[in-house]
């Protein structure tokens, strides 16, 4: 037992003490869709959603700014970026002052990487928020300022390529110097308000230098009429994607807001402003996002780093909110780690301790070069989708979910306005497991079912991005699980597909290793008409991977992929009169799925 414990504390240890030193997607699914045919709400309670308490206010810069090349951007023989559109910024520098600092302050430079399409119309603005890793010289994380022999390590310049990418797409992009907004130097608490007020003061420059014809000189060239203010993206990295969250609830309502939300690898930053740990009740909450914001979260599959994948809370409380009206997907990316998204850590590869896929031969981790190559593409398709209606197919509705975009294996969940889904389970209750979300009877023909409520710890060990949620369930040979659909709900005509979100209990002796898992999904008219969809077991989360020799299923993940099935693959039944939804399972399969949905979408962009 001894033997299996000591590297997840070891783990959890270095969890809590830092972070670790536009093209099309490409898509590819292996859900295999056969067809047979055969003759004859209980509204759920609202999430509370945190709401804003102050209105920010922007610090005054405390000396005079200066334009500087970026050493470490791609500079040609005259010492000049290779870009035209990217350049670094330096506007001074700033006190940062918190209550638990007392009369102390951290002075913080004021500075990063900012880019802009070439031309001089407007555009909406990405903001960028590093993660907190060593950040002096050779990674040692203190002290800050760093000693005149360790220079400063700028991990806002690991994401100039981002910023690069997203100026060449159409947007203003900037990534700002957080280092010493995140350092534990001065104490670990309030990290998110010292973030907030770097992010209020250049919000405040841009403002500044965006309404001035005439200057030229915080930023290098003019930004008179170039920044869309009306539209902002937030990217956060690790410990920034955890300052992230509560900085959009204090921009919520405000003249100026954030519109879009990606969480990369996003740390928990779970405490509080008085140094305390939160409750897991706690946690939910600050992974909650506004009900309109569209938000997207990034799970590496080899993170060494959050190795509890926290920032899967804010899809999963997402999905749960009854009075969302906005997208939200989430995305496991297949060989990534928690580093490799940033340049600057290029050199410090990191795994998840004990996962055989990627921990004991970090050869087979992707290259830094190709990872970052994904968040590029996929970061300046996300604000496309977001800000200029684009559709591709990992957020459309009416398209069958993508096990691999741009060129690497994923993983992936996507949920919809909630008045565009028709919820038959989540779960949120255990009165689930007779009555559906609809009222209609749940009828499984053997006494197989249980149910995990969100937020609940249910299996231990293995990780649970998110704590889901689930019904498990368990099954021997032609079972089935039967969820019927009340007269008031019965004509789905109106939806596209069909949605679940499914994942084998690697826990269940009953599920072989190595023995993927398969099932159908049938769809029953009032008429006695039935059509049976068959979901291939080659579908890359139906696998059962065998467990690490030394730790077990310990250090795995339990990621419940999304499954659509376009609605006309259920032929010769009347979509108007579907009376229930059924899983069966084949005679020889034995084992056990958890899932976490079951529901019908409607058309997305409609």
């Amino acid at each position: 037992m001894f033997k299996k414990i000591l590297p997840l504390l070891i783990s959890l240890l270095l969890f809590v003490q830092c972070d670790t030193p536009p093209l099309p997607p490409d898509i590819e699914t292996t859900v295999v869709i056969t067809t047979t045919v055969s003759p004859a709400t209980v509204a759920p309670t609202a999430t509370t959603q945190p709401t804003a308490t102050t209105e920010p206010t922007a610090p005054t810069a405390t000396t005079e700014p200066t334009v500087q090349p970026v050493p470490t951007l791609e500079q040609n023989d005259d010492g000049q970026t290779t870009s035209p559109l990217v350049r670094e910024f330096n506007l001074g520098t700033l006190d940062i002052s918190t209550s638990l600092l007392g009369d102390a302050e951290i002075v913080s430079p004021l500075e990063g990487v900012i880019g802009l399409p070439e031309d001089e119309q407007a555009h909406p603005l990405i903001i960028i928020l590093h993660g907190r890793h060593g950040i002096c010289g050779n990674f040692v994380m203190e002290p800050y300022p760093c000693p005149e022999d360790m220079p400063e390590v700028r991990f806002d310049i690991g994401f100039g390529y981002l910023v690069e990418a997203l100026a060449q797409q159409g947007y203003a992009a900037i990534a700002i110097n957080l280092n010493a907004a995140l350092t534990t130097s001065f104490g670990s608490g309030a990290i998110n308000t010292r973030v907030q007020q770097l992010v209020d003061a250049h919000l405040a420059s841009l403002q500044t230098a965006s309404s001035d014809d005439d200057d030229d000189t915080l930023y290098g060239t003019s930004l008179a009429g170039r920044i869309d203010f009306s539209q902002i993206g937030l990217v956060g990295h690790s410990a920034g994607g955890g300052a992230a969250l509560s900085i959009i609830r204090q921009y919520e309502g405000q003249e100026v807001d954030i519109d879009a939300l990606l969480l990369v690898a996003a740390a928990a930053n779970f405490e509080g402003e008085e140094g305390v740990f939160r409750s897991s009740e706690e946690l939910l909450e600050y992974y909650s996002t506004p009900d309109d914001l569209p938000v997207a979260t990034l799970l590496p599959d080899c993170d060494g780093d959050q190795i509890q994948y926290w920032t899967q809370f804010a899809y999963e409380a997402a999905r749960l909110n009854p009075d969302r009206n906005a997208i939200a997907a989430s995305i496991r990316l297949m060989r990534a780690n928690h580093n490799g998204f940033n340049t600057a850590l290029d050199d410090f590869p990191d795994a998840r301790f004990g996962y055989d896929l990627c921990f004991n031969d970090t050869s087979d981790l992707l290259e830094p070069q190709d990872q970052q190559a994904w968040l590029r593409q996929f970061t300046t398709d996300y604000f496309d989708v977001v800000f200029h209606d684009v559709t591709t197919p990992l957020y459309d509705s009416t398209a069958l979910a993508p096990n691999e975009l741009y060129g690497q294996d994923v993983q992936t969940a996507l949920t919809i306005p909630f008045e565009d889904r028709l919820i038959v389970m989540y779960p949120r209750a255990y009165e689930e497991l007779s009555q559906n979300v609809l009222g209609g009877d749940v009828n499984p023909s053997y006494n197989g079912l249980s149910i995990c409520l969100p937020g609940q710890v249910c299996d231990i060990p293995i990780i649970m991005p998110g704590q889901f949620g689930y019904m498990r369930m368990m099954y021997f040979g032609f079972d089935k699980v039967t969820f019927t659909i009340p007269p008031q709900f019965q004509d789905v005509r109106d939806y596209a597909s069909l949605h679940i979100r499914a994942v084998p209990d690697y826990l269940v002796r009953s599920n072989a290793i190595g023995e993927p898992q398969a099932f159908g999904l049938v769809l029953r008219d009032t008429s006695g008409n039935s059509s049976q969809v068959d979901i291939s077991p080659d579908l890359p989360s139906m696998a059962i991977p065998a467990p690490s020799e030394a730790y077990g299923y310990d250090p795995y993940m339990v990621y419940p992929e999304s499954i659509r099935i376009p609605l006309a693959e259920f032929e010769s039944v009347d979509l108007s009169q579907i009376e229930a939804v059924e899983f069966q399972f084949g005679e020889l399969l034995t084992g056990a799925l958890l899932i976490a949905d079951i529901e019908f979408l409607a058309p997305t962009g409609e």
